[in-house]
C-alpha cells in the first residue's frame, strides 16, 4: 500500500505474510478510504523497488489496529519525475524508486500480445513528450496495459496528457531508459481532471510549445518503429449495424450494454488445464487439440454468450474464461460447486448458476474481432478480445469533475495516529498525533540483529531504562513497571 497523511506525505506500507493477518486487513482496509493506524512497525525502506521516496516504511502486524475516521486528508500527493531527468538515467545508476510521469502522448501503438515462458501477456506502447518535445518511450503490460487502451479509447479530449502514477523506469534491449508499469501498481490517467495537467497544458499553448506543433501536425499512415503496428486512433470504432461490413481479421470496437443470457449454447466446456483448449473424445481417452496429446488434466472453463445492443442493433458476442471469471466474480470450478450445493439443499434442477445474470444491463465496450466463420454467417456469435465497464470509468471522471480533484489515483489515503501507552507498549514513539514525515525524527532504524544469546536472569532496574524511554510513556517514570528477562530455552 501507498498511505497519505494530511501533509500530502507519502509512505510504503505492507502487511506481513501471514494467512490470518492478510484476511484481517484484506476486508477492512478500502482503496480512498480514510483511516486510523496503530501500532506498527517502522523499519528502513530499502527494497530493490521502492514505492515512495520516503526512508522508512511501515508494517503491520497481528497489533497493529485499523480505525475509520474522518479528517482532511489530500486526494493525491504526485512526484513528477521529469522527462529530461529520465533521458539522462544510465542503466549502471537505475532508479531504485517508482515514480510519477505526467506528458503529453504523442504516439499510441496497438494493444498486442506475446508470450514469455507458457504465459501469453499483453503489452501496450507509447511515445510520451514533455513541453519542449523531449521523447521517451513507454511500455505497459497487461492488466495496465488493458486498462490504458480502454481508457484511451473513451477519451476524448484534446491534447491527450496522460499521468503514470507509480511507474518504474526500465531499459531497452539498446539500454535506452524507457518508462515502464510496475506489476499491478501502475496506473494510466487520460486527462485527469488536476491542477498539475491543467496547468501542462495551459503552459505549453501560452509559451508556444514546441511539442504542441508536433501533435497538431497531421499524423502519417505509415506506423512509427516503436508501436509494431497501427496507431490505436486506426482502430475502427462501429456500431452494431456495421458489423457485418467489417473485413475478416480487422479488430473493432463497439459501444453496448449487455441485455440478455443466451443459455442455448451453454455456459461450460473441459479444457486442457495445461493451455486451455477444448478437449476432444479420441477413443478410448480425451486428445488436447493444440498440445497434440492427452492432457495431464481436465479442468472446467466458461465460454458464456450475452446478447448486447446500441441504438442501431443486436448483436451475439462470446466471453471466454479469462474474461468471464472477473465478470461473474468466481470461476468455473466454484459455480459448480455452489450449484451442486443448492441442488442437494432445494432440489434445484437449474443447470444455469444466477451469477452469470450479473453482467446483464452493464454498459461495456468490447473489441472484437471478425473471422471467416462471423463473416459467412453474420448472426453466429463474435469473440470478446477486451472489455471495459464504462460505469466505472464514467463514474471516475464525473467525480473528478464535480470535485476539485481527481479520486482515481492508486493510494489509500491514511492518517497514522499513536494508542495510550499505558494499555499497549508502544512500537513507534507515542505522539499526540502523528504525521508520516515525524517518523524521520522520532523513529531510528532498528539495529542489525546478530545472534541470540542465552542471557541470565536478571532485573532490569529504572536506572538501566534510557531516559528517552522513560519520557515516551504517558505516565510518571516512578509508576513504570520493572520488567525480568527470562532466560530462554
Amino acid at each position: 500500500m501507498v498511505l497519505i497523511d494530511e501533509e500530502g506525505t507519502t509512505i510504503q506500507a505492507s502487511v506481513l505474510n501471514n494467512r490470518n493477518l492478510l484476511h484481517k486487513f484484506r476486508f477492512s482496509i478500502v482503496e480512498g478510504q480514510i483511516y486510523k493506524f496503530a501500532n506498527f512497525e517502522v523499519t528502513p525502506n530499502v527494497n530493490q523497488y521502492r514505492a515512495c521516496s520516503h526512508q522508512f516504511k511501515i508494517t503491520f502486524t497481528p497489533r497493529t489496529s485499523c480505525a475509520d475516521t474522518i479528517a482532511t486528508i489530500p486526494t493525491y500527493a504526485y512526484s513528477f519525475f521529469p522527462i529530461l531527468e529520465i533521458m539522462k538515467i544510465d542503466f549502471r545508476h537505475p532508479v531504485d524508486k517508482l515514480i510519477d510521469v505526467v506528458a503529453f502522448v504523442k504516439d499510441v501503438g496497438t494493444l498486442d500480445e506475446f508470450c514469455k515462458g507458457n504465459e501469453t501477456k499483453k503489452r501496450l506502447r507509447l511515445k510520451l513528450a514533455d513541453s519542449e518535445n523531449n521523447e521517451v518511450e513507454c511500455t505497459l503490460f497487461d492488466n495496465c496495459a488493458s486498462d490504458a487502451y480502454m481508457a484511451y479509447l473513451q477519451n476524448t479530449e484534446s491534447p491527450v496528457v496522460v499521468l503514470l502514477n507509480l511507474a518504474r523506469v526500465g531499459f531497452s534491449e539498446d539500454g535506452t531508459p524507457q518508462v515502464c508499469s510496475s506489476f499491478n501498481a501502475t496506473m494510466a490517467l487520460f486527462n485527469p481532471s488536476i491542477t498539475e495537467v491543467k496547468n501542462l497544458i495551459q503552459s505549453a499553448k501560452d509559451e508556444k510549445s514546441p511539442v504542441m506543433v508536433a501533435l497538431s501536425q497531421p499524423k502519417t499512415s505509415q506506423p512509427s518503429q516503436h508501436s509494431n503496428g497501427a496507431s490505436l486512433h486506426n482502430q475502427t470504432k462501429v456500431t452494431i449495424s456495421q458489423i457485418p461490413e467489417q473485413a475478416i481479421g480487422d479488430s473493432f470496437v463497439i459501444h453496448c450494454q449487455i441485455y440478455k443470457l443466451e443459455t442455448k449454447h451453454g455456459w461450460i466446456y473441459d479444457a486442457c488445464s495445461k493451455c486451455g483448449s477444448k478437449v476432444k473424445i479420441d477413443d478410448p481417452s480425451w486428445i488436447c487439440p493444440l498440445c497434440k496429446k492427452k492432457p495431464d488434466s481436465i479442468e472446467p472453463k466458461m465460454k458464456i454468450h450475452y446478447l448486447v445492443r446500441d441504438q442501431t442493433g443486436s448483436a451475439s458476442v462470446i466471453f471466454w474464461d479469462k474474461l468471464d471469471v472477473p465478470l461473474v466474480k468466481k470461476t468455473a470450478s466454484e459455480l459448480i460447486s455452489s450449484l451442486n450445493e443448492k441442488k442437494e439443499k432445494d432440489d434445484d434442477d437449474d443447470d444455469i448458476p444466477k451469477e452469470l445474470d450479473l453482467p446483464v444491463g452493464k454498459n461495456l465496450l468490447l473489441k472484437l474481432k471478425m473471422n471467416e466463420f462471423n463473416k459467412k454467417y453474420p448472426t453466429s456469435s463474435i469473440s470478446v478480445g477486451q472489455y471495459t465497464i464504462c460505469e466505472d470509468l464514467s463514474n471516475q471522471f464525473s467525480e473528478a469533475i464535480t470535485e476539485s480533484s481527481f479520486e482515481g489515483c492508486s493510494e489509500v489515503k491514511a492518517t497514522a495516529e499513536s494508542v495510550d501507552a499505558e494499555s499497549v507498549t508502544p512500537l513507534v514513539t507515542p505522539l499526540d498525533h502523528s504525521t508520516i514525515s515525524d517518523l524521520s525524527q522520532h523513529v531510528t532504524p532498528a539495529p542489525i540483529k546478530g545472534k541470540r544469546r542465552i542471557t541470565n536472569k536478571r532485573n532490569v532496574v529504572k536506572d538501566d531504562i534510557p531516559t528517552t524511554s522513560l519520557q515516551s510513556f504517558a505516565g510518571p517514570a516512578e509508576e513504570i513497571v520493572t520488567k525480568v528477562i527470562k532466560q530462554e530455552k
